[in-house]
């Protein structure tokens, strides 16, 4: 009986508790307290990596303190929406990327094991809203080959050195979309390693050679920033 009550006090007591700020935990009714939302926002940036096969990278935050919390949060449980991320990010970078002239968003395809648990589809989300804002249709060309390994479940290590786990989705009808394109847009949610752009752009690549790629990606670590050779603010 005193276990049930004490169980029930400590349930009353999480319930009617004042929410807490994601990123320094300091009591707030709001997502952020005013400290840490003063400083969240978007830092655009445009990186180089022509040795990964992508042409450029744009990415609309660097993840660094108060950003990963929000950022992954967005990711893992989908508290926060996108718009609510994206709803400030500068208009002169929206006008960078879209002089690019991509004729298709490409999505990187999530493990239908981590839907589920995630509540969504996180890389469709984003293109979902790029495709608003840039009027540029979605492309689902890749699926997930099943023995792919899921990357939190890897070492740094073994995460690199794993084979290439996309697949090109077969085409039963009508022509190949991809015929007469000149580039093409793949979107991921996070920017890491970049093993998982650089593996979609290797299948693009050798399918169609004559394709140029960008990507697009919500987040990017600050280390890979430092090793870029052109990035802007």
């Amino acid at each position: 009986m005193n276990l049930l009550r004490a169980t029930f006090q400590s349930q009353l007591k999480r319930f009617f508790a004042p929410f807490a700020c994601l990123h320094c935990k300091t009591p707030s009714t709001q997502v952020l307290c005013p400290v840490c939302l003063s400083v969240f926002r978007p830092r655009p940036q445009l990186l180089s990596y022509p040795t990964y096969g992508i042409e450029q990278l744009y990415s609309i935050y660097t993840m660094t303190g108060v950003s990963t919390s929000v950022l992954r949060h967005w990711k893992y449980s989908g508290a926060i929406g996108l718009n609510s991320l994206l709803f400030n990010w500068p208009n002169r970078f929206i006008e960078q990327i879209r002089s690019e002239s991509f004729s298709y968003l490409i999505p990187i395809p999530q493990s239908e094991k981590r839907t589920p648990r995630q509540g969504a589809a996180r890389v469709a989300e984003l293109a979902f809203v790029f495709h608003q804002t840039f009027k540029v249709p979605i492309l689902n060309l890749f699926k997930l080959s099943p023995t792919k390994q899921h990357n939190k479940s890897l070492d740094l290590i073994s995460r690199m050195s794993q084979p290439n786990p996309f697949l090109l989705e077969p085409r039963s009808h009508g022509p190949d979309p991809l015929t007469y394109v000149k580039k093409v847009a793949l979107i991921d949610d996070f920017y890491t390693t970049g093993q998982t752009l650089s593996f979609a752009a290797e299948k693009i690549t050798a399918a169609y050679p004559n394709i140029k790629i960008i990507g697009i990606t919500l987040g990017v670590r600050p280390q890979k920033i430092k090793q870029s050779s052109n990035f802007i603010h």
